[in-house]
């Protein structure tokens, strides 16, 4: 732990001119305020009392009332973070960076001798310049990485100005994380790992090529109270919630028409097709091992829905989520296939027999980083729309999108009378071999425009 550099002990009129400019950062943040609250300048424009350096060597500056972050190779992550920790709270604050860089701010952060000796950790609201563009998405720094990466939002996606300040919007209320980027609704994550730390701004590490290139920060200001009242001043039409509390539906998401399909303790939505094949286990519900051809039966049917839901498979699992299922008919080949991808089967190059596949006939694209082994949770989403076009999605990223319209396919799938549109039929947890469990079943329908 470094102490942040600090600027020599001003003179009078030193004194006098540091007064009018923390008077104009007073200023500019009350007029440009979303609601009348008590803010506080995190940063007064003059010096960095109340915020230390932490992890690597970049340094910190301030330049024309803002601080000034250089990036330098050969130093890992750098963060120039608060001495005080903050629960909930609305943080605003603008940014300029390298088109070149990488960046973010850190929230209800931690730094602790017992966490890997130090290093930070905690959410991060990203600054991404890259034609990726995810700003405002959310990424969990020496955890557990993307949270909420931005493929669900694309009109977030092009609220970044290249070369430009940009201003972000943090509001942080319990388990719940609402960003918003130059005022369009960005990311809104509910999340119980951390519900209090400090504020840090990132210089990320650097190849050498890359040293030397700044970002800023100006017009930092924190509201702790009135929180609701700042908020209900911002746009809220959030697209996507990203929901990390087992079985909880957010009110949000009930507002995007989402419903629970099993709420941890109860199988109403479901019936098995044999006896004693599944069992609920602390909020889980789990296919029993050595039971193949055990499968759960949604009690409704669907045509075009989404579905979303987060599984646990072992080493030698295999099954899926499969849809359009007509019972005493022939089984349906539409599946959202599930498989640890490390297994041999999942690794063949001529099946589609891994995760987030097409149950045997396409093969999804899956950035390694993106998909977590067996023992761990994968979060899942499935998009059938009315037009026939199908999204399968793993950990937040699309990783496979096809039209049942398309002549091969629907002749592979047996969907030649189907007219390109999805079937009607039931969901279905299948379970072909070792065991998997499952949580957080959300379902919700698509209406036609």
């Amino acid at each position: 732990m470094e102490p942040a550099p600090t600027s020599r002990r001003p003179s009078k009129s030193k004194s006098a001119e540091r007064i009018l400019r923390l008077a104009a950062v007073v200023v500019a943040v009350s007029v440009s305020s979303p609601a009348q609250a008590e803010w506080e300048p995190l940063f007064d424009g003059e010096s960095l009392d109340g915020w230390k350096r932490l992890g690597g060597k970049a340094t910190y500056r301030i330049e024309s009332g803002s601080i000034v972050g250089e990036s330098q190779s050969g130093t890992p992550n750098t963060f120039l973070a608060t001495e005080r920790s903050y629960g909930d709270f609305v943080l605003q604050l603008e940014y300029l960076v390298d088109p070149q860089l990488n960046s973010g701010i850190q929230i209800r952060s931690a730094s602790t001798p017992e966490y890997r000796r130090g290093q930070v950790h905690g959410y991060q609201v990203e600054i991404d310049p890259s034609p990726r563009a995810w700003s405002a998405g959310i990424y969990d720094e020496a955890r557990r990485g993307w949270l909420f990466a931005l493929e669900t939002n694309p009109r977030a996606q092009k609220a970044f100005k290249q070369n430009d300040w940009n201003q972000v919007t943090i509001a942080c209320v319990g388990p719940t994380i609402r960003t918003w980027l130059n005022g369009v609704p960005t990311s809104y994550l509910v999340d119980d790992m951390s519900l209090s730390g400090f504020i840090a701004l990132q210089v990320h590490s650097v190849s050498r090529e890359n040293s030397g290139r700044t970002i800023s920060w100006r017009n930092i200001r924190i509201a702790t109270s009135d929180i609701e009242t700042i908020i209900t001043s911002l746009d809220e039409s959030f697209p996507h919630v990203v929901n990390l509390i087992p079985n909880r539906l957010d009110q949000r998401e009930a507002e995007l028409g989402w419903r629970l399909l099993h709420d941890g303790d109860e199988l109403d939505d479901w019936r098995p097709t044999k006896r004693n094949a599944w069992q609920m286990e602390d909020g889980l519900l789990v296919s029993r091992a050595g039971k193949a051809g055990n499968h759960l039966l949604s009690r409704s049917t669907f045509e075009s829905f989404e579905l979303q839901f987060e599984f646990r498979a072992t080493r030698d699992a295999a099954g899926g989520v499969d849809w359009g299922v007509s019972e005493g008919e022939k089984p349906t080949r539409l599946g959202f296939h599930i498989a640890d991808d490390a297994s041999p089967a999942a690794r063949s190059a001529d099946d589609a027999n891994g995760v987030a596949d097409l149950s045997g006939q396409l093969k999804a694209t899956k950035p390694a980083r993106f998909v977590n082994p067996a023992g761990r949770f994968n979060h899942a989403r499935i998009l059938v729309d009315h037009d026939g076009r199908v999204e399968h999605w793993l950990n937040h990223m699309r990783v496979l999108e096809f039209e049942l319209g398309a002549e091969e396919l629907r002749d592979a799938l047996g969907l030649a009378d189907s007219g390109g549109g999805p079937p009607e039929g039931h969901l279905r947890l299948r379970h072909d071999g070792d065991e998997i469990a499952y949580r957080s079943l959300k379902v919700r329908e698509i209406t036609p425009d």
